[in-house]
């Protein structure tokens, strides 16, 4: 520290040295102490006289508020000196230095306490902070606060940011601290139906679950409080200050901070998903139940179609078999076009029922040992005058089979509608191949294969469905109801089997279903 003459002195001020070969006076060494601790002090440090006259400073002064050490130390100089110096160059803004002087030294003629912070022109901060000394004049200190005030502003814009951040999330977030709430984001103000934030906070969190899931809450809040970390997902439901009561799902986890254990909870309203899923639900249900009403009328109108058709079907054969006489030629033919007609209408409502019954889950498996070559074979005879009209062969390529635990009319029906189909959509001179073998671990693997028309890969799936055909001129030429395919899949899939349909457009088609290998049947079974 510079110590200085008092202003009015006249004597030159002189370093304090000690005189060589002497022993310095005590008055010297606390003035040597003084000096060196002063220097070392990380602030700048003034000390004015009554007169507002430098009387002690040192170099962090010089350093903090950049003026030039011998510009401090020139005998006799005041504080009103150094204002002008520094209002000459701008560090007080723009206005007339001589009146930027006169306004600081009238303040300073006050000797009151005095904390400011100034702002220099390269953007440095200087924390000013001066205090009285009895007898008069004063002590300043001066300390660059730069580093701290920015980071100081930086620490607030990251804060802003964040809080930004929390505010833009759809979610609500609220964080509680001994049970009473602490912070609360835009959206959970909203979710909680809050205009401000003082509504929520610092009231207990529980008073906004809702009342029959308090104990559950709490006990979960325990948990998280005891075990640490995060808690895994739950859905609750809050209660709004409106008295609304509002599902929601949370998320919660257990933070330290310097404040002890606290708790943050991340909710969102689920309020739309609920009502999707009570949407879906009804309509699932009226689906389920317009599907039962169809299955039941289609059983309903399928039984009460039978019974006279069995009629005409029994009184055109009684015809055809000339039982009471002669018929003429046409009458003859006639009765024979009735019989296959109501033969034929008796067939696809057959189908309607099994289709309807497989639907409404009411179509039952009667499990016995069963041939599989011999379903094959019967199914073959029974087409086969219609591929040879027609001039198709068929042949069968099976290894010997084990007997397989099967619904034997079922699965007659299953051969029977793919044998259909492979012969109806294969034109002249084609061929059906019916092959069948067993796959270790797989089960039974039946394929009826032709070389018909094949079927475009968007209908594939179109074809499976009931009453569905894929669009050709030959399919429109066979007509159908669609029910093959469709209830041989549902007959297979009673069996716990499968079935599907790989095809290539103008090359044929393979229709593919298994059997489960636990209806395969050994010898010892």
């Amino acid at each position: 520290m510079k110590l200085l003459p008092s202003p009015r002195g006249t004597s030159q001020p002189r370093p304090l040295q000690p005189v060589p070969g002497r022993t310095q006076k005590p008055q010297q060494q606390t003035e040597g102490l003084l000096q060196t601790i002063l220097d070392h002090t990380p602030h700048g440090i003034a000390v004015m006289d009554g007169d507002l006259r430098l009387l002690a400073w040192n170099h962090m002064a010089a350093q903090v508020l950049d003026l030039p050490e011998e510009f401090l130390a020139r005998p006799g100089i005041g504080l009103a000196d150094v204002l002008r110096y520094n209002a000459e160059r701008g560090e007080y803004g723009p206005g007339d230095p001589e009146q930027q002087v006169r306004e600081r030294i009238e303040l300073a003629l006050r000797f009151e306490p005095h904390d400011f912070e100034r702002t220099r022109p390269d953007g440095r901060i200087i924390h000013v902070s001066g205090r009285p000394l009895p007898g008069g004049g004063f002590v300043t200190l001066y300390s660059d606060v730069t580093a701290r005030r920015m980071a100081e502003i930086e620490l607030q814009s990251s804060h802003a940011r964040y809080r930004q951040l929390l505010d833009l999330l759809s979610e609500g977030i609220v964080v509680h601290r001994r049970g009473l709430i602490e912070f609360v984001n835009e959206a959970a103000l909203r979710i909680l139906r809050a205009s401000t934030a003082n509504q929520l906070i610092g009231r207990p969190v529980i008073d906004f679950v809702a009342p029959d899931l308090r104990d559950r809450a709490a006990a979960r809040m325990a948990e998280i409080l005891r075990r640490g970390g995060r808690a895994r997902t739950a859905q609750l439901a809050v209660l709004a200050l409106d008295g609304e009561t509002i599902p929601v799902e949370t998320e919660a986890v257990q933070f330290e901070d310097g404040d002890g254990p606290a708790v943050q909870v991340v909710f969102r309203d689920i309020s739309a998903r609920h009502r999707t899923e009570m949407e879906l639900r009804r309509a699932r249900d009226q689906a389920e139940a317009a599907s039962r009403a169809k299955s039941d009328f289609l059983a309903n109108m399928s039984h009460e179609l039978r019974t006279p058709l069995n009629a005409i079907i029994g009184f055109a054969e009684v015809m055809t078999g000339r039982m009471f006489g002669e018929l003429s030629g046409r009458y003859a033919e006639y009765a024979q076009d009735i019989r296959d007609s109501g033969q034929h209408l008796l067939s696809m409502i057959n189908d309607i029922l099994d289709l309807s019954k497989a639907e409404a889950g009411k179509l039952e498996l009667h499990d016995e040992p069963v041939s599989l070559p011999a379903i094959v074979e019967s199914c073959q005879r029974l087409l086969g005058e219609r591929a040879r009209q027609s001039g198709i062969t068929i042949t069968v390529d099976m290894a010997p089979l084990p007997q397989v635990l099967a619904d034997a009319r079922l699965l007659k029906q299953v051969m029977l509608n793919l044998l259909s189909n492979a012969v109806k959509f294969t034109p002249a001179g084609g061929r059906v191949e019916v092959a069948a073998e067993v796959m270790q671990g797989f089960g039974l693997l039946v394929s009826v294969s032709d070389t018909g028309i094949g079927i475009e890969p968007r209908d594939l799936e179109k074809v499976l469905q009931p009453f569905q055909q894929a669009d050709s001129a030959l399919t429109r030429k066979h007509g159908g109801t669609g029910l093959g395919l469709p209830l041989a899949r549902s007959m297979v899939q009673l069996h716990g089997g499968d079935l599907d349909i790989a095809s290539v457009p103008g090359q044929g088609t393979i229709v593919r279903f298994h059997l489960p290998e636990r209806r395969l049947l050994t010898k010892d079974d």
